[in-house]
């Protein structure tokens, strides 16, 4: 569980992670998906120095929730793969899989982690000279045979851990028209929400102070509910299109559900020997080679799916030194 402070302080960090990784979409030579996923992970690795400016860097998160005497902690590490050289051809440069975890050390047993796959696609702009993007920009880049070749490697391990992550200029960077179109869209899609417990008041909170973080520009989107054009992206957000930073604290376990409408499933794998999404994610040679053999009739299969990293984002509640002694008898 986490703290509706803590909550608050980690959309913040986040948010602040998403505006830089899109900033460059909205510049004389938009970049790509790779550029823009290596920009990714090389801001969310603890060990990685990058000379871009964050407006809330991580050490002023943790002090932020030392401060406050919050017992949260964040902690990143990313781990690139040498995958066998017969698999090259299925590793993509552009995709990433993620593996949160999260740590209770006061309460055990709410422990465990989630992992996925997510495949990085940029919205494309209407125009270069001038540049321009509208709520009808696509993502050129997706193709139906990669949707085909991820539904069948989802129906193979029977999870459904696939997702686009899906990179757009941020509302506030576009043509005012387009921003406030945009802005309708959210509008209609979050009026519908309940907002209880301490994760349906903190999206309360952001809709009601203008929303900036839901009018992201890195979304996590289902692979079965994929938008086809920016105006999409928006008109189903908290739904089936999830702000990355929604998205990953909507796997951390808490009472009542962030957005009963998601086609999210919100439960930790307990055992984490059973992740096998954590497995491909990270290159596990033998979970690979049955995969590859399976779908591709004896031989390896033609399709792009192995990331070339892993982010692993840890959320420790406690320390290794702190016991749940509250329910033990006085001696």
């Amino acid at each position: 569980m986490l703290s509706p402070f803590a909550i608050k302080q980690l959309i913040r960090y986040f948010d602040s992670i998403d505006r830089a990784v899109v900033s460059p979409m909205v510049g004389k030579r938009p970049k790509d998906e790779e550029y823009l996923t290596e920009l990714l992970i090389d801001l969310l690795d603890e060990e990685v120095g990058v000379d871009v400016r964050l407006d809330f860097p991580l050490h002023e998160l943790r002090a932020t929730l030392s401060n406050a005497g919050d017992p949260l902690d964040v902690s990143f590490s990313l781990e690139t793969h040498k995958h066998p050289k017969k698999y090259e051809n299925l590793v993509s440069q552009a995709d990433i899989g993620l593996i949160v975890r999260y740590q209770n050390y006061y309460e055990p047993s709410q422990s465990g982690q989630r992992s996925w796959l997510l495949q990085a696609k940029r919205l494309f702009p209407d125009s270069l000279s001038p540049l321009r993007y509208s709520t009808i920009s696509t993502f050129k880049s997706k193709t139906p045979k990669q949707q085909i070749r991820i539904e069948d490697l989802a129906k193979f391990i029977n999870l459904d851990s696939f997702r686009y992550l899906l990179y757009c200029p941020r509302p506030n960077t576009l043509d005012a028209d387009v921003a406030k179109e945009l802005a309708y869209h959210r509008n209609k899609a979050v009026v519908g929400h309940i907002y209880d417990y301490a994760y349906g008041q903190a999206l309360y909170d952001e809709v009601a102070a203008g929303g900036t973080s839901i009018g992201a520009g890195i979304f996590v989107a289902n692979h079965k509910h994929t938008p086809a054009n920016l105006g999409q992206v928006h008109s189903q957000v908290m739904r089936s299109t999830m702000p990355l930073s929604w998205f990953l604290l909507q796997h951390i376990p808490h009472e009542g559900r962030l957005n009963p409408d998601s086609y999210e499933d919100e439960h930790l794998l307990r055992d984490e020997e059973s992740d096998i999404v954590s497995k491909i994610a990270c290159g596990d040679p033998e979970v690979v080679d049955i995969i590859a053999s399976n779908l591709g009739g004896g031989e390896a299969w033609n399709g792009t799916w192995l990331p070339h990293a892993t982010m692993t984002i840890t959320m420790s509640i406690g320390t290794r030194s702190d016991r749940p002694n509250w329910n033990r008898r006085a001696p």
